[in-house]
């Protein structure tokens, strides 16, 4: 890490940001990937455009009821050229319009058995709290993503997680509104390192 006050460990300098904007988490719950809405995710640019919103946080995977896919050891699948171009569709929308988006890649949401199938319920859990399963949704999953998506002028930042505190027993909630599923927040904080390293890695400028 460095030891200069104000720089991250990478050496660079820490850089104020002030979004302001709107949440719109999505139009097709958890399913805005594949074949995104372009027509109302335009309507919702152009819409806060006049009053000075110019930044759109958005859910991605959300619950993972469709993407990420798995693979028969649960193990994250390749990002398909099919789900980058849809992303890239949705910033490009934002380019037009002089917005720009954050991409929130999970929410709490992954947890409730009320959403997802009990294979992806389990596939979802693996991934938080399974090193392998982790690296996968990494490697197979971030990585190429934001390769892709390197050096989109509307692309605004990266999120790890919706509302995580929702999905663990322990630390700041020990209610869990995911009921009886549930992790450690040790387990989350690790999450949102190496996704952020994994970010890093393809684009060490990506906020």
């Amino acid at each position: 890490s460095s030891s200069t006050a104000g720089n991250t460990g990478n050496g660079q300098a820490c850089r104020s940001k002030f979004a302001s904007g709107v949440n719109v988490a999505w139009f097709n719950y958890g399913a805005d990937v594949p074949s995104p809405a372009m027509d109302k995710f335009n309507k919702l640019y152009s819409d806060i455009f006049p009053v000075g919103g110019r930044i759109v946080r958005w859910w991605f995977h959300t619950n993972g009821a469709k993407t990420p896919t798995y693979d028969s050891n649960g193990l994250a699948a390749k990002i398909s050229d099919q789900s980058i171009a849809d992303v890239k569709k949705i910033l490009d929308g934002a380019a037009a319009a002089g917005e720009a988006v954050v991409v929130s890649l999970w929410s709490f949401n992954m947890l409730k058995s009320d959403q997802v199938s009990a294979a992806i319920l389990q596939n979802n859990k693996d991934l938080l709290q399974k090193d392998a399963n982790r690296q996968a949704y990494v490697d197979n999953v971030l990585i190429p993503l934001v390769t892709a998506l390197k050096g989109h002028p509307r692309l605004y930042a990266w999120e790890a997680f919706n509302e995580p505190e929702g999905m663990i027993n322990d630390g700041p909630n020990t209610t869990p509104w995911t009921g009886n599923n549930y992790v450690s927040i040790k387990e989350i904080q690790k999450c949102v390192i190496w996704f952020a390293a994994g970010v890093h890695s393809a684009d060490p400028s990506a906020l």
